[in-house]
């Protein structure tokens, strides 16, 4: 929430801010457990929750994946008992598999798949969050637009009675409120209080990163491998495992599930080494290849799916041939190019004029000098941090191959000179 306004540059286009400005944030992170929410009224965790209006109910499910619904979910309605049509579950289906459906005369009318999650604007004092869903298909009264539904969840920490209602309703909407102690938030985050402390030394970290990765990065691209299979694998496990357990399982029960993660976090990433030294920097390689095709075709104007495919694959494969084959040349140029960006972004936080990331490209938008002088300072740092690469790890591998290759050489020139002596 309270996302900082950049500021502006007079007469120029604006630009990434410095260490300065992160002092400005004034950004807050806040951590809600939807499920709270999601699970309130429901008699089984497999039935969907049920909410009502003048012109039938809809049936969803925030936290889960998309489901079939059946034919005695829609009995879930409490004011309206119209009768389930026979092809009730054949007529939802045809609509597209989704989390929630709109059941409206025992039929369905509109199916919604999955729900967009926004904290509530700053200038809303309540505590809370909206979750928004939007059906597949258009709504019936206005094919110009789709059915949508809001549920606005408020904090009330005061010892009353949590339930839902309805606010409002059309043709092709309806919103629900949702007020209650499930609707707060777990913890808050103060962003500013940390960046305060850190914002002046964002800079320093990212010269020193960055010299490490241009100057000697193909030393520790494994490594880096490695450490990204562990924080992708445990934080994979971990959400997994906390999003199945019950809204009220106990801080014990979800430290051990981080510690499950943790471990076996651990275990990829070990598993993980091996297969990187022999296959990283190929499919690295392999994916740089995927984005020059893909440019290419865009620069080519290529149309036909089919050609952009083939295309695509075929640099993918020169490229992840090219990696395996030379694997200290792509690994030396790669970890110093990402190394370059870093320091230079990192001399931009002190420097100032540094063009931002974010902003795409005006025509009519005065682009500041310094873009120019980073660039090249960006092009240089590369090409030195490529060449010290390959002049440091010269001879890296290479001592058991030159040690085999002696052996071998000696055993050849034993048998040559075994075969041109005649017998005795």
């Amino acid at each position: 929430r309270n996302l900082p306004q950049r500021r502006q540059g007079d007469g120029v286009d604006d630009h990434s801010p410095n260490w300065q400005d992160l002092l400005a944030m004034n950004d807050e992170f806040e951590l809600y457990d939807v499920r709270k929410v999601d699970e309130f009224g429901k008699s089984s965790d497999s039935l969907p929750s049920v909410l009502e209006n003048s012109q039938g109910a809809f049936l969803y499910h925030i936290c889960d994946i998309n489901y079939d619904i059946k034919a005695e979910h829609a009995t879930l309605r409490k004011t309206h008992t119209e009768p389930v049509a026979a092809d009730f579950e054949q007529g939802c289906e045809s609509l597209g598999k989704g989390n929630a459906y709109f059941v409206k005369d025992g039929k369905c009318a509109y199916a919604f798949k999955n729900s967009d999650f926004d904290g509530f604007d700053e200038s809303v004092e309540n505590e809370g969050y909206k979750v928004s869903f939007t059906s597949l298909n258009a709504c019936e009264s206005d094919a110009s637009s789709f059915y949508s539904v809001v549920i606005e969840a408020v904090c009330n920490r005061d010892e009353v009675e949590s339930k839902f209602t309805l606010s409002s309703e059309t043709n092709c909407t309806s919103l629900y409120q949702f007020e209650g102690k499930e609707a707060c938030k777990l913890y808050k985050i103060k962003v500013a209080q940390y960046a305060a402390k850190l914002a002046p030394f964002i800079g320093i970290i990212l010269i020193l990163i960055g010299l490490l990765m241009t100057l000697a990065g193909a030393k520790f691209l494994f490594q880096a491998f490695a450490a990204m299979v562990f924080l992708i694998v445990s934080s994979f496990v971990f959400l997994t495992i906390f999003n199945m357990l019950d809204a009220s399982a106990e801080m014990k029960v979800v430290g051990g599930v981080f510690a499950l993660s943790v471990i076996l976090g651990i275990s990829a990433a070990v598993l993980s080494f091996k297969f990187a030294k022999d296959w990283a920097v190929a499919l690295l390689a392999a994916w740089g290849g995927i984005i020059i095709g893909l440019l290419l075709c865009k620069i080519l104007k290529v149309d036909s799916p089919t050609v952009q495919l083939a295309f695509v694959f075929i640099c993918a494969l020169a490229a992840g041939y090219t990696g395996k084959q030379m694997n200290r040349v792509v690994r030396s140029l790669g970890t110093a190019f990402v190394g370059s960006f870093l320091l230079i972004r990192g001399i931009g936080c002190y420097a100032g004029g540094y063009p931002s990331e974010m902003n795409s490209y005006n025509a009519g938008q005065q682009e500041s000098p310094a873009i120019f002088a980073y660039f090249g300072g960006f092009v240089f740092s590369t090409i030195v941090g490529f060449l010290v690469q390959m002049r440091i790890f010269r001879d890296e591998g290479k001592s058991d191959d030159d040690f085999m290759a002696t052996e071998d050489e000696g055993e050849s020139a034993a048998a040559s000179e075994a075969l041109l002596t005649p017998p005795p």
